[in-house]
């Protein structure tokens, strides 16, 4: 729909918050959601470290037997840090970014999936002795079967086989620029 491309952001944030202490009760979030409010959680007057995200996600049917999907996502990291945090690790300010993408194809006759994911977060630590870089990024592809299409769904669920390879480098854990980790992952989704 074109007109909504056109229509302020605003148009579609929420301004329905509430604040909540950290020790509220989940009878009290459960309030807040059922009347389609945002918790916000604040710990001792300050809403601590603050975290903006901008979505966008497209799903198209490419043809009769093939469906693609898109999904972007870019935020920030700020604020200041909330005081147990300050305390307890010593951190002075934390700004960053993060972002994500991920694109997908779905062979519909077979229910069969692939997916490729990109992202990345940086971040800087502000402590009394140093800037500290917490930076990230991986890349992984995904392969994904319903396994609906052989009869395996049990109490009416969708399980999916699950399988993807994926590659991460985090030189904050190991303070080498060059470090990755390469992992095969797989297992079974199950949703009811």
């Amino acid at each position: 729909d074109g007109e909504r491309f056109a229509a302020p952001v605003s148009s579609v944030m929420s301004t329905r918050l509430d604040t909540v202490p950290p020790d509220a009760p989940i009878e009290r979030l459960l309030d807040i959601f059922e009347r389609e409010h945002v918790p916000i959680v604040v710990i001792d007057g300050a809403m601590g470290t603050t975290i903006q995200q901008y979505k966008l996600t497209a799903t198209h049917r490419l043809s009769d037997t093939l469906s693609g999907n898109v999904a972007l996502r870019y935020g920030r990291i700020g604020g200041d840090p909330a005081p147990e945090s300050a305390k307890g690790y010593g951190i002075s300010d934390n700004k960053g970014l993060f972002w994500s993408a991920r694109a997908a194809v779905e062979i519909l006759p077979t229910r069969t999936g692939v997916a490729v994911l990109v992202r990345g977060v940086s971040q800087s630590l502000a402590t009394a002795a140093a800037l500290r870089s917490n930076d990230s990024s991986k890349i992984a592809i995904s392969l994904a079967q319903d396994l609906s299409v052989v009869g395996v769904n049990p109490f009416g669920s969708v399980c999916k086989l699950l399988i993807a390879l994926e590659s991460a480098r985090s030189p904050a854990l190991t303070g080498d620029d060059s470090s990755s980790t390469n992992r095969l992952l797989g297992g079974v989704a199950i949703s009811f």
